[in-house]
């Protein structure tokens, strides 16, 4: 990620909850946010904290859909298709 963000020459900060108001894109690996309470923020999360659907997936509370979850391994994306969550973020 960061020599991706390296190479576009795009800026980035590790921060914390307390950041968040401050970046428009927000990448979170390992740790749900209540995206709810920022509508006017974008995040991206995993694909750490729910390889495979579970609790933990339904506290980003995508209300205004923006939020993505990367799952890169098609069988467990296939597992959450298989189970109907594959709508989760749209």
């Amino acid at each position: 990620m960061i020599n991706i963000l390296n190479y576009l020459q795009w800026p980035y900060h590790f921060g914390n909850m307390n950041d968040i108001n401050n970046y428009d894109i927000i990448y979170s690996p390992a740790s749900p946010i209540d995206t709810s309470k920022y509508p006017d923020k974008k995040f991206i999360f995993g694909p750490h904290f729910s390889v495979f659907p579970s609790n933990k997936i339904t506290q980003i509370h995508n209300t205004h859909n923006n939020s993505i979850y990367i799952q890169p391994s098609e069988w467990a994306a296939n597992v959450w298709i298989q189970m109907g969550l594959n709508n989760i973020f749209q």
